[in-house]
């Protein structure tokens, strides 16, 4: 069953894609211009950490839990 959070998890994960998407884009073009990636090592545990974050949220929290 679907319920505010839920959809609130749905909308932060869509949100979390569309900074990924700008991130890269960003690192490109740095990269491109000289620029130098450091603690690229750590990026999939943060990742990971905050996907995990976001997934406990759309299962754990009771659909009729309220979000504000």
């Amino acid at each position: 069953m679907f319920g505010a959070p839920q959809i609130a998890a749905i909308l932060l994960l869509l949100q979390r894609g569309l900074e990924e998407i700008y991130s890269a884009n960003n690192t490109k073009r740095l990269l491109a211009e000289g620029a130098r990636e450091v603690g690229a090592q750590y990026y999939p545990v943060v990742a990971t950490t905050h996907l995990g974050w976001i997934a406990s949220l759309f299962l754990l929290v009771s659909p009729n839990a309220g979000i504000i």
